[in-house]
């Protein structure tokens, strides 16, 4: 190797040491499997020919990457960065709390989920837009199409499909959370259910269990799509609320731990809701 490609190298790796200390230093609680050789080979990755790498949206990149690999604390950055703030950017007839939390759950299967093997699609960002104008414009996409998708089949629920992969799908906070407070978590859940209105324990059940979505559930208690939507996210809350009481009166955590675990509930409800009453549908089937 002559002088000159060795000194090109040497600079490409000090560059690439700096960016990583400045990305670790902007998301100190995210860790990247295999550090900073993982991620200087992310950017080389997606660094156009001959460009800069810090040209690129170098910390999204990192927060992108962290994402790809699963990381638990990246997908609640993610979540409380931009999926927590979609109404931002739509438009006022999207806005209803039901058809949001519908987007999140479709845009993290979209995102996060991999399929045939295939990086998830997060892996694709290339840092050289924002990751927020990234995630604005598939939010917006997306929006259209579950809008197309209802005109076409009115009882049609275009977050099934996103729901039946997140319950198969590798899931790390879920597996944290399993791991060390399964027993727990589950009994609270349970308490917190049994102790719903009936309407609001059914609506929870058909969406959660049955797989139908809001249109159908109104069609099958007889009130209106509005009611369905208002009781689902009142037993959501309601869930949340007790399960996250139950566990801190059952478990001696101290506020910095119970802080994570009290996200991670909130992140993973919908996903540990459909495993839960599921697999008691098919126990009961059986």
């Amino acid at each position: 190797m002559t002088l000159l490609p060795i000194l090109l190298h040497n600079a490409t790796v000090r560059a690439g040491s700096e960016l990583y200390a400045h990305c670790r230093a902007a998301w100190p609680e995210i860790a990247l499997v295999g550090g900073e050789e993982s991620f200087i080979r992310h950017v080389e990755r997606h660094r156009a020919p001959g460009a800069d790498p810090a040209s690129l949206c170098i910390e999204d990149l990192y927060l992108a990457c962290a994402c790809a690999q699963g990381s638990a604390a990246a997908l609640l950055a993610f979540d409380r960065q931009h999926l927590a703030k979609l109404d931002l950017f739509l438009p006022p007839g999207d806005r209803a709390p039901a058809f949001l939390d519908e987007l999140r759950q479709t845009l993290r299967d979209k995102f996060f989920v991999s399929r045939d093997g295939a990086p998830p699609k997060i892996a694709d960002y290339s840092g050289r837009g924002s990751l927020h104008s990234w995630v604005r414009t598939a939010a917006v996409f997306t929006a259209r199409n579950v809008h197309r998708s209802r005109r076409s089949d009115p009882l049609g629920d275009p977050n099934e499909a996103a729901v039946l992969a997140l319950t198969s799908g590798h899931d790390p906070e879920l597996s944290y959370l399993k791991d060390r407070y399964g027993l727990e978590f589950k009994e609270a859940i349970q308490t917190a259910l049994a102790a719903l209105p009936s309407e609001q324990r059914d609506v929870i059940r058909l969406h959660y269990a049955e797989g139908l979505n809001i249109d159908r559930i109104g069609v099958q208690l007889g009130v209106s799509r509005a009611t369905v939507a208002r009781w689902r996210t009142a037993a959501r809350q309601a869930i949340l609320t007790a399960t996250r009481r139950q566990m801190r009166q059952r478990l001696r955590l101290s506020d910095s731990e119970f802080g994570s675990l009290a996200q991670i509930l909130r992140s993973q409800l919908d996903v540990s809701l459909v495993r839960f009453l599921r697999s008691d549908k098919d126990r009961g089937s059986q």
